[in-house]
């Protein structure tokens, strides 16, 4: 899992070349008119969903990973906690849906990571991550969440 503010993005571009590009995508996004949609940046390969919503409470929340896609979760505006833990040892909530590409866990102590306009995490497969936790009180979000397919 990295955490980090899009003005860093640079640390992380030789990750990969989908990671690059999905990251200069999120420096460059604006507020103004942004509205829930998908982009293909990469038709399949790496694409864009752009997220507007409202926090909710941990006790609601799951934890989630994915095993054919990494997440690039960037707050718009806003703010958040994405509760993050190694998936290894969580209890199975769901099993692993590959047309989904999404495992559940049920929610166990983890690091919190409290998110604001500015800020990114990049999920891998092994990292379980549960988003949408109000930081305080229930808050809206603007959130644009890159989906990176591993070669």
């Amino acid at each position: 899992m990295i955490l980090d503010r899009i003005e860093n993005r640079e640390l992380y571009e030789n990750i990969s070349p989908r990671i690059a590009k999905g990251l200069e995508y999120l420096a460059a996004l604006s507020t103004e008119g942004f509205h829930e949609e998908r982009i293909e940046l990469e038709g399949k390969e790496l694409f864009v969903l752009h997220q507007i919503y409202e926090t909710v409470d941990a006790s609601t929340q799951k934890y989630e990973n994915h095993a054919r896609y990494i997440d690039i979760q960037y707050i718009v505006e806003g703010s958040e906690i994405i509760r993050y833990a190694d998936s290894a040892g969580l209890t199975v909530a769901a099993p692993y849906d590959e047309t989904k590409d999404a495992g559940f866990f049920d929610l166990a102590p983890g690091t919190d990571c409290l998110m604001s306009a500015g800020d990114f995490a990049v999920f891998f497969p092994r990292d379980a991550h549960a988003p949408k936790i109000a930081a305080g009180g229930r808050s809206p979000v603007k959130k644009a969440v890159v989906k990176v397919l591993l070669d």
